[in-house]
């Protein structure tokens, strides 16, 4: 099949691009435009489980790849992460969101630290860069629930890491069970 009888075939779905432009007078681009605008679709909700355990031996941040949501230029963002974890007494942990290939102008986020011992502690912190880490300041850190808002600028991905905050010493883990949900805001 030629590629005038598919972008035809595609037309017959694409009524107001059709009417402004007659399928003989589209360029490689208008094609291109059509496929990804009309063809590509991005769920409102995208939600990643951690089934494998995500380990670190190092401080340098690392991209949890199981943890992803495909994002687009010019929309706005609500993210939850519930990362359990089990932390090197001495190599502890950090989060940010600069694991993948997108770009925001703005993120915003809360965080709350579960302490084996049964309390809570809270962090906040904003910025314009995916890359404000969250560092976590104990080794009894047993959950972090991170919960914020993106305006995302660039398309790509949107991708949590996690590195030692000190050290490196033994092993910080992220364990099966930790989730990351990303919501597209109309």
């Amino acid at each position: 099949m030629s590629v005038r009888s598919d972008a035809e075939a595609l037309a017959v779905t694409i009524q107001p691009l059709l009417r402004s432009k007659p399928v003989q007078c589209w360029t490689l681009a208008d094609l291109c435009e059509v496929i990804l605008q009309d063809q590509v679709t991005i769920p409102a909700v995208q939600a990643d489980y951690l089934a494998a355990q995500f380990d670190s031996v190092v401080t340098a941040l690392a991209p949890i790849a199981a943890l992803s949501a495909n994002v687009v230029a010019g929309s706005k963002y609500l993210f939850e992460l519930l990362a359990l974890t089990t932390l090197d007494a001495v190599g502890l942990g950090k989060f940010d969101l600069a694991g993948g290939t997108c770009t925001a102008t703005r993120a915003d986020w809360t965080a709350l630290i579960g302490l084996a011992a049964g309390s809570v502690a809270c962090r906040a912190g904003n910025g314009s860069a995916l890359n404000s880490s969250l560092s976590l300041a104990g080794a009894t850190t047993s959950w972090v629930y991170a919960t914020g808002s993106l305006a995302c600028s660039g398309s790509g991905t949107l991708v949590p890491q996690f590195g030692q905050a000190a050290g490196p010493n033994g092993t910080s883990s992220v364990l099966v069970g930790s989730f990351f949900r990303v919501t597209r805001v109309p």
